[in-house]
């Protein structure tokens, strides 16, 4: 399993066409299996009135020193 965190948590816009950022962080779980296929999934943002979704994949890559 993975843990996903983004942050902020919460965008709010002023203005038409305004940008903002968020930071996704991907953190494995103590016993994660790390030759696990690859997932996807996706992160939503959301109010009343609009729904945004912003698609999300990630693979285990293993770095040789």
């Amino acid at each position: 399993m993975v843990r996903i965190a983004v942050k902020p948590t919460r965008l709010v816009f002023k203005d038409v066409g305004e940008k903002q950022k968020y930071t996704v962080t991907f953190v494995a779980n103590k016993g994660a299996d790390k030759t696990a296929r690859s997932e996807f999934g996706s992160i939503v943002w959301q109010n009343p009135q609009h729904q945004v979704k912003s698609p999300i994949a990630f693979a285990w890559t293993q770095l040789i020193d």
